[in-house]
């Protein structure tokens, strides 16, 4: 079915049979919560065009996929050409507030999580990745 975007809100359990169906990499994180997309930096995950935001890449405050939601529309509307300077720098205040949302004690679990996406993510492009 051709389609535009596609947003679910379903609660605490990530539904992450889209990014299966989608043909994502995908990897077991328990501190995440389970299975989610391997994604870059821009929450962008293996396949080109999809990204990857909220509950389906780890259970966490509803204020932080609530930014996730915001960084990864930024970065599509960067890729996709419109004001892509714009796009980067809102990008780039995105990142900024969910490290400080992250920063706290409760953030520790969630960041080694993101570690370990990061390392997945390296390996598997062969480069860096700032997630």
């Amino acid at each position: 079915i051709p389609c535009d975007t596609l947003c679910l809100a379903v609660g605490l359990t990530p539904l992450t049979e889209l990014c299966w169906q989608a043909g994502c990499d995908m990897a077991f994180i328990r501190e995440l919560s389970g299975h989610v997309p391997i994604v870059d930096e821009n929450l962008e995950t293996s396949v080109p065009g999809i990204y990857a935001a909220g509950d389906v890449s780890g259970i966490e405050e509803a204020s932080s996929a609530m930014v996730e939601g915001r960084l990864a529309g930024f970065s599509a509307a960067g890729a996709l050409g419109y004001q892509p300077e714009k796009a980067k720098e809102l990008c780039a205040a995105a990142a900024d507030e969910l490290r400080e949302l992250r920063s706290g004690p409760t953030g520790a679990k969630i960041m080694a999580g993101l570690s370990k996406v990061a390392a997945k993510q390296k390996a598997e492009k062969g480069g860096a990745c700032i997630c």
